[in-house]
């Protein structure tokens, strides 16, 4: 008997220690469209009373007890003062009002939010609040009369994991590749030789010195040539004499053809 309830202490304790409170907006899936996917919140409508109304793309962050199984929303007072999820009276607002709880809450693993009456719960416009705002929003209520839409409300806790496309975009704007990128190794460029301009050797000019093509003047070999140039050219010098001066000349001449003789002797 004592092992059996020691068995029912520690699943009692397990089950505290498992229940937490946790962070959740509240949405709406309607087939209409004009609502469907909208988020709700709660506006101020009497004394510690806020009425739930559809409003904008994201709702309204409000607390769930899932060991109390509750749902409420913390007040900055001091001290602290919660308001509870609960339904009025006569319309059936769905409203969050200071006091004790009168409403279990809870939340399926699909997030849909059932608590009694909750089939019955639609959206709906000129449902009488104090405040006239269901004249151009829709309020959550039990009976809304003509025009109402039915809907289903809905909750996403905060820590919830995102889903595979909002991951996909998180992972892809944040995380850090794991791995390095491998960097190609970096070739340094090959510097070539620096080829220095190859200067052409300057020619210096070459003075060409003249050809002198200079044909040995023949010497005339033989005596009677040797004796007729020297006469010629005594001729053409002397034009015309005496008779003195060319026998001079003659013996001149004379001496001149024994020298070129003796020359001749010599040479062959």
């Amino acid at each position: 008997m004592k092992f059996l309830y020691s068995i029912a202490a520690i699943l009692s304790l397990s089950t505290s220690a498992l229940a937490a409170v946790r962070e959740v907006q509240l949405f709406v899936q309607s087939d209409n469209e004009e609502i469907n996917g909208k988020g709700l919140s709660s506006v101020h409508e009497g004394a510690g009373i806020n009425y739930v109304f559809v409003a904008g793309e994201v709702g309204q962050t409000v607390q769930y007890d899932d060991g109390a199984h509750v749902l409420y929303i913390n007040l900055n007072t001091e001290p602290e003062t919660k308001q509870y999820f609960s339904i009025s009276e006569g319309v059936g607002f769905v409203q969050f009002s200071v006091g004790d709880s009168s409403i279990r809450v809870d939340i399926d693993d699909d997030g849909n939010v059932t608590f009694d009456g909750s089939d019955a719960i639609v959206a709906a416009k000129n449902v009488g609040d104090p405040y006239n705002r269901s004249e151009n929003d829709y309020f959550l209520v039990k009976e809304g009369g003509e025009g109402a839409i039915p809907l289903q409300i809905v909750a996403k806790f905060s820590e919830e994991e995102p889903t595979e496309e909002e991951s996909a975009t998180e992972e892809s704007a944040t995380e850090e590749p794991t791995e390095e990128p491998t960097e190609e190794p970096t070739e340094e460029p090959s510097e070539e030789p620096s080829e220095e301009p190859t200067e052409e050797p300057t020619e210096e000019p070459t003075t060409e010195e003249p050809v002198t093509s200079e044909e040995p003047v023949e010497q005339p070999t033989d005596i009677d040539s040797i004796v007729t140039s020297v006469t010629s050219g005594a001729e053409e010098s002397t034009g015309s004499i005496s008779t003195f001066e060319g026998a001079a000349n003659i013996a001149g001449v004379g001496s001149f053809v024994a020298a070129a003789a003796a020359v001749a002797g010599l040479v062959f």
